[in-house]
Parts: C-alpha cells; structure tokens; sequence
C-alpha cells in the first residue's frame, strides 16, 4: 500500500503565492486537452465547467476518469465532499449545474484536479524512476469549506481544502486551488524539501503551467498580484514577515479593503503577529518560480519539464545550489546536455546558483501516516 504523504499545512501567510482568477474572468485556460492516461475501465462523463479551454464562460466538456458510479469519483481522485449543499451525482455521469448551483464548484474541483494530474503524468519517465510516484499523485479528496476564505485553502496529506469565500460568489478559486494542489503533486516526487523556496516555488509554476498564466492571483484585489515572468533575484529581492506585513496593510488601508472584503482585512491584520524578521518564503519563492518560467519559455516543456521533474525527485535538501547541478545532470541524460549554459547562466542571474539556505521550520511538519 502507498504511504501517505508528509503534511502540507501552510498558516494563512503561506498562501500568499496562491494564484488564481476567484471566479472572474481570466486569460489563462487550462491544460485540459492532452489524452487520458487513466486506465480504460474509468469513464468519460460530461458536464459544464467555468474554467477550461474557454476560461470565463461555461462550456461543455468531457469530466475525465470517472469511476462511473455516478459520483464524483474516479482515478484521479476519489472524492469532492462539501460543507453545504448536495453533492453532485448523476446515474449517466453528466454534471450540467448553471452558475447559480453551487454544486458546479464540485465539478470544476474534480475537473481541474484530475486533468492537472493527468497532465503532469505526461511529463513524468518511466515509474521506476520515481517508485510510486504514479500511485502517489492520486488524491483522496477535495473538499469545498464555504466556512473559510480561498486564500485559507491548503493541502493535508492528501486531501485539499479550498476555502470557497471569495470576491465573487462561490466559484472556486482556480489558482489557488491548482497551487495547493502542486504541492501535493511536488510531494509525490519528493518528500525531503518541505517547507523551503523550492517546494513553494514548484507550486507556483506548476499552477502557472497548469493555467498557461504567469500571473498568479489570489483574488480580484490587485494588492495580492505576483508574476512568475519576472526579473526577481537574490539577495536583492528577499523580504522579510515584517516588511511584507507592511505593504499589505499599507495596500489595504489604501484600497479600503476593509470595507470590500472585511474578513481578508481581519486576515491580514493578524500579520503583526509572526516572527517579522523572518524571510516571506512565497515571496523569495518567486526568484525560482521566474527562473522555471524563464527555463520552460526558453526550452519548451517537453524537454524542460522532465528534466525538472528528475532533478526534483533526486535533491536530497532544499538547495538551490544544488538543483541546479541536478538539474544539469537531467538534462544531460535527457537532452544531451544542450541547455547546460542556459541553465547556469539563469541561475546566476538571478543569485540562486548557490543555496539560499531558505527552509522554514516555523511552519508545522507532522508525518502523515
């Protein structure tokens, strides 16, 4: 039997780097068309999603993987469980809600889980690589808390809670989710690099490629905004708890945000109360993030990503310095070594060829059996 995963549990400051469209309008789509790699006993069902490869409006599409019992369950991922309301289900396995029906949430929550699943298979080697990696990405559940705000989503094991209150109604927050999401996906190539600038920095990108959007944003308010396409680098880019606190509270009072969104200025406004010297792990997490999106524009993901994914599987701790060495030996093995300078001179560009030291052990790491 696999082993359960170690925990990812991120305080409400570690979804900082949560991106997403909160239900609004978006320029990304997701990367929901490449071919099915469940096996041929699931099904295909059918239904409506918000968010796919005609983001902002509701469209058709195929509900991939399903075990055909007439849940949402299927080989990606057995369950989408909800705090209110009824769960979607249907004898044909065809999900058509309207916006107004919440248990559309639950489709684009099974949808966008099990096609970012699917996709990152198609990047991954062969399984002996990774051991159970394949049966690793599989996930439990996701379940839909209209209790808690999206930006206090986060990942446990594996199960992902998305909190469904947002700027505008309850659609799920689709970066947010896929970034949670990424580190349960990071986590079955790696248990060993929890809590550091390289886990919060996979997540980012692997909720951008996911998205095919460099923007990461974790509501309709622009204070929050982040760009993995970016020039960002070390030391000069570091911030700390305190200073970051700063800006969002300085930011909100500007915007007013108490008065919009009230429970997201309370939110915030705890910020006082952690370690302000600290780095703002999300923050200097983007230094990578924008080194990944500038390797993966220079060198597509075909060749990019399984390099990326081997180097990832193989660091035994969260050193920059040394991912990047790793990463030249995969691409050695995979490309032939033909993006050696490319890499080295991205990684110094940015300040990250040697490690950065960035782990965060202030945030709770228990095993997960």
């Amino acid at each position: 039997m696999v082993k359960k995963m170690n925990m990812l549990l991120f305080v409400i400051f570690g979804l900082l780097a949560l991106g997403c469209d909160g239900g609004s309008d978006s320029s990304g789509r997701l990367q929901d068309e490449g071919p099915l790699l469940c096996p041929g006993e699931y099904v295909t069902g059918r239904g409506l999603v918000w968010r796919g490869s005609n983001p902002g409006e509701l469209s058709e599409r195929d509900i991939p993987c399903l075990d055909g019992d007439g849940s949402l369950s299927g080989y990606f991922l057995v369950s989408v469980t909800t705090s209110r309301g009824e769960a979607a289900f249907s004898d044909e396995n065809q999900f058509f809600y309207d916006l107004e029906d919440e248990r559309l949430s639950q489709v684009e929550a099974y949808y966008a889980v099990s096609h970012m699943a699917n996709w990152m298979m198609g990047f991954l080697l062969p399984e002996d690589e990774y051991g159970t990696t394949i049966e690793m990405i599989r996930s439990n559940e996701v379940k839909l808390n209209y209790d808690r705000a999206d930006i206090e989503s986060k990942q446990l094991c594996y199960s992902l809670e998305l909190g469904m209150q947002g700027f505008s109604g309850n659609l799920i927050n689709m970066d947010v989710a896929m970034h949670e999401f990424g580190h349960h996906l990071v986590f079955s190539l790696n248990r060993n690099i929890a809590n550091s600038q390289i886990h919060e920095a996979m997540a980012d990108f692997l909720a951008a490629c996911f998205t095919a959007d460099s923007v990461i944003e974790p509501s309709e308010w622009p204070g929050f905004d982040r760009d993995l396409q970016n020039s960002n680098r070390a030391p000069e880019d570091i911030i700390t708890k305190g200073e970051y606190c700063e800006i969002l509270l300085g930011r909100m009072e500007a915007d007013a945000i108490d008065l919009v969104y009230p429970q997201l200025a309370q939110t915030f406004s705890d910020c006082r109360d952690q370690d302000p010297q600290e780095p703002e792990q999300h923050w200097a997490s983007m230094i990578l993030s924008g080194a990944f999106w500038e390797l993966r524009a220079a060198i597509g993901e075909a060749d990019f990503l399984p390099a990326l994914f081997l180097a990832i599987h193989r660091i035994t701790a969260a050193d920059t310095g040394n991912l990047m060495q790793l990463l030249i030996e995969t691409d050695q093995e995979l490309n032939g070594g033909a993006n050696e300078d490319l890499v080295k001179d991205v990684f110094a560009a940015r300040g990250i060829d040697q490690n950065l030291g960035l782990n965060f052990p202030d945030i709770p790491y228990p095993y997960c059996p």
